[in-house]
């Protein structure tokens, strides 16, 4: 079959340590004393640009910029990037790989991306995993930020109007990127309980259900029972398509803005 030879391919991609070892210690400092942060906020307070949000995949999926901290707060999806070259096969870069990964973060099977690509879901699965990583994600590519998230819907409808505030600022002597937009859940607000919307705000967050159950007070059962009510009234499957319904009725009422252009 070709799909050995897709594999093959695949499966050679190595990436290479996102960050230098100075970097990463400073980055660790920052993340636990909350003062990167901090200055993202203030930088924020003073957004100097509106980009359209599919300029943060665009940077991400290309290895141009690496997440470093994420957030929702105040009603805003937060995200702090490093402006710096992330070093990676080339490979992953093109076209294809791109397509693979964008439908990987956008919560489609990754048995169908699989066949669709001639490669075992495995490796789907274990490139998308690499690619997450070299970016700066701990966690699964399934699970990164939803603020990533809607970039890459953004990304894959040429006709969004979603936008971003972005700052740029510098931080002990490193510069980084402080990008925030609008939550998506309060576009279904009045068709939840309040429970419900405790239940949203916390998958926006990207909890997990022991997560949740743990900051309400409550059974994991109870949680995945709220969760199905939820996506009976979303008529969805899965949290990944939660999100994605929350993304696209918030894109849908979201207002066409003027944009700028990205800095150098």
């Amino acid at each position: 079959m070709g799909g050995t030879a897709n594999e093959a391919q695949f499966q050679s991609q190595q990436f290479s340590e996102p960050a230098g070892p100075t970097l990463r210690l400073l980055l660790g400092a920052e993340r636990s004393e909350g003062t990167l942060r901090s200055a993202a906020r203030l930088a924020t307070a003073r957004a100097q640009l509106t980009l359209p949000l599919s300029w943060l995949w665009q940077g991400l999926a290309a290895g141009r910029l690496r997440a470093v901290d994420s957030y929702c707060e105040d009603g805003r999806c937060s995200l702090i990037v490093h402006d710096a070259p992330v070093v990676m096969n080339r490979r992953l870069t093109n076209e294809r790989n791109l397509s693979l990964l964008k439908r990987v973060v956008l919560g489609e099977p990754q048995k169908i991306i699989a066949l669709e690509f001639g490669v075992s879901a495995s490796t789907v699965a274990g490139v998308a995993a690499q690619w997450a990583h070299a970016v700066g994600f701990s966690c699964c590519a399934s699970r990164i930020p939803t603020l990533v998230l809607m970039a890459a819907h953004a990304a894959a409808d040429p006709s969004s109007s979603v936008v971003a505030d972005v700052a740029h600022f510098m931080h002990h002597g490193a510069r980084f990127s402080a990008v925030s937009t609008k939550r998506p859940d309060p576009a279904i607000w009045n068709a939840l309980s309040p429970a419900e919307r405790e239940i949203v705000d916390l998958l926006v967050d990207r909890k997990s259900n022991a997560e949740i159950a743990s900051t309400r007070r409550t059974a994991e059962r109870t949680v995945a029972n709220q969760i199905g009510n939820v996506m009976r009234k979303l008529r969805v499957r899965g949290r990944q398509e939660v999100l994605a319904r929350l993304i696209e009725l918030g894109a849908s009422l979201a207002p066409a803005g003027n944009v700028d252009a990205p800095l150098a």
